[in-house]
């Protein structure tokens, strides 16, 4: 199956997605700190890159642009529930979500999700 990237500070978010994607037979690397990302990708290759939204060091669209110096087709999902500045459902957030999808991002998936809707998304961008 495929090589996934899963950047996310949320342990147990990323911890969920990992055994999901394992479990459907994918090979994972979970990565906390979105700082290391870029000199990662330098050394490694991914099938795909999931990472939240909103973190520490890079954000998201911070993410997406250093992501896509490196890997210009490797495809990108974004998940994001908003932040506690920022809610799900607003439209501040959707205008986030848009600007993540002008900046590289291939697909956007809302938090929470369920099993299906992440190996849908994950399916649909292999």
């Amino acid at each position: 199956m495929a090589k996934i990237l899963i950047v996310d500070d949320d342990a147990a978010v990323a911890a969920t997605m990992e055994t999901i994607l394992v479990t459907s037979g994918h090979e994972v690397t979970v990565e906390s700190s979105s700082d290391r990302v870029p000199k990662m990708l330098s050394k490694e290759s991914f099938d795909l890159i999931i990472s939240d939204l909103f973190m520490p060091h890079f954000d998201g669209l911070e993410m997406v642009m250093e992501i896509r110096k490196v890997c210009k087709k490797t495809p990108i999902l974004i998940v994001t529930g908003g932040s506690r500045y920022i809610p799900t459902g607003t439209a501040e957030l959707r205008g986030i979500t848009s600007s993540a999808e002008l900046f590289g991002a291939n697909a956007i998936l809302q938090k929470p999700f369920r099993r299906a809707t992440l190996l849908n998304a994950v399916d649909d961008l292999l």
